[in-house]
């Protein structure tokens, strides 16, 4: 009688195969990577490196004298004031970019023309409220400078809008102007108007006093 044979085991197959499979992407991927050109260094190297050398001493310059350049807002003016050193304002010469972050389409541009103190007043009633940077970018001494700094435009105001009066000050303001009576125009604080009589007065103060309730 002929004994069952055991079935054969696949672990061999399966490694042989992994082997073979990790050996054929080892040498696909060093093939690849030898192809593959790699310029660690740029052709003009040398004139990107001058202008990163200038990059950083524009940076260690205008942080010099950020802190004496001062950008301020002035709500009751509506106005935006750049004031410089004085020691880069003598024959300064650049440019004021007003940036709005918000929308790039608000952005503007000013030529920079100091007045005696070193200063330079920007109109900011055209502005949109909000946040504001003005850039400014000047050149004294043969030394480039750039200074950022952020503004708040404050949002405009009606003008001449009426003040809100309560049902006392409004009462009274009837019966002040209808009546001849200084009583009621001084305390109305209101010009009194000639010719209407008091019982008009009264009328007139009862019928504002019933909107109020009704």
């Amino acid at each position: 009688m002929n004994a069952a044979k055991p079935p054969r085991s696949l672990w061999p197959v399966a490694i042989t195969t992994f082997f073979i499979l990790a050996a054929l992407f080892l040498g696909s991927f060093v093939i690849y990577a030898l192809r593959q050109r790699e310029d660690l260094v740029a052709a003009n190297y040398y004139e990107n490196e001058i202008r990163y050398q200038q990059q950083i001493d524009l940076q260690n310059r205008s942080q010099a004298v950020a802190a004496q350049v001062v950008v301020t807002y002035e709500p009751v003016a509506n106005r935006i004031v750049v004031t410089l050193p004085a020691a880069q304002a003598r024959g300064a010469a650049g440019k004021i970019h007003l940036y709005r972050p918000s929308d790039a389409s608000l952005d503007r541009d000013f030529p920079l023309t100091l007045d005696a103190d070193n200063a330079q007043q920007l109109d900011a009633t055209k502005l949109q409220p909000g946040l504001w940077k003005v850039r400014v970018q000047w050149t004294a001494n043969g030394q480039e400078y750039f200074i950022d700094q952020r503004v708040i435009v404050a949002e405009k105001k009606a003008a001449n809008s009426p003040k809100p009066q309560n049902g006392s000050a409004l009462f009274w303001t009837a019966v002040a102007e209808r009546s001849g009576d200084t009583a009621f125009a001084s305390h109305a604080r209101v010009q009194k108007r000639r010719g209407a009589s008091l019982p008009a007065a009264l009328q007139n103060g009862f019928r504002v006093i019933r909107v109020f309730r009704g």
